[in-house]
């Protein structure tokens, strides 16, 4: 992941940030950060207001614009009405099969390529196939029995906000993979910045 995609997927995490507050996060330096910040401004990624201090010198807050909330969850834009027209046409046993499809699918499709002997070797496998499939995937707490796993971006939003159940097919692949308890604390769709799946590799077992 490049540094200003970084940046990105931590101002939505976090709401807003100061230069300062990113440079410390992400291990950069202030000049470089100033740098990327500027480069996605430019391209319309970021926004920053001016914030007044009481003590020292006003300083900026960054902030993802209407452009990039839409980078977290660019899925195809008429998705969401197909769904909608389906389930008006009482055609909801049709979209119940094909996200069922979607997730056997993409179970499949990872079983393959993880190799990891531990639950843990298989997490950290697993988190970059979803990043891969556009998830925006990263572990944020990980030891020998909890984990912590945040998706920042949902190619499956726009029809989870007609059917919340889409938001089991991350769920029950985790579970299933890793033979652990799952639980989803959080989601885009309720509002959320991020998906958050609490894993506890001991209640699995």
């Amino acid at each position: 992941m490049s540094p200003k995609e970084r940046i990105i997927y931590e101002v939505k995490i976090k709401g807003s940030l100061t230069v300062r507050d990113i440079a410390n996060t992400l291990n950069l330096s202030v000049s470089n950060t100033h740098n990327y910040l500027k480069s996605l401004e430019t391209e319309g990624l970021l926004g920053r207001k001016v914030v007044k201090s009481d003590k020292g010198r006003p300083y900026f807050l960054y902030h993802l614009t209407e452009v990039g909330i839409s980078y977290f969850n660019d899925g195809a834009k008429y998705l969401e009405r197909f769904f909608e027209f389906l389930s008006n046409e009482n055609g909801e046993q049709w979209i119940t099969r094909y996200i069922d499809a979607v997730g056997k699918d993409l179970k499949q499709k990872f079983i393959l390529r993880i190799s990891g002997s531990s639950p843990q070797e298989k997490l950290e496998q697993l988190v970059k196939l979803w990043d891969e499939e556009g998830f925006g995937a990263t572990v944020s707490v990980v030891d020998e029995n909890y984990a912590e796993v945040i998706h920042t971006k949902c190619p499956l939003a726009k029809f989870a906000r007609i059917y919340p159940s889409t938001c089991e097919v991350e769920k029950n692949i985790y579970g299933a993979i890793l033979g652990a308890t799952i639980e989803l604390h959080e989601t885009q769709i309720s509002g959320k910045p991020a998906c958050k799946f609490a894993i506890d590799f001991n209640r699995g077992r």
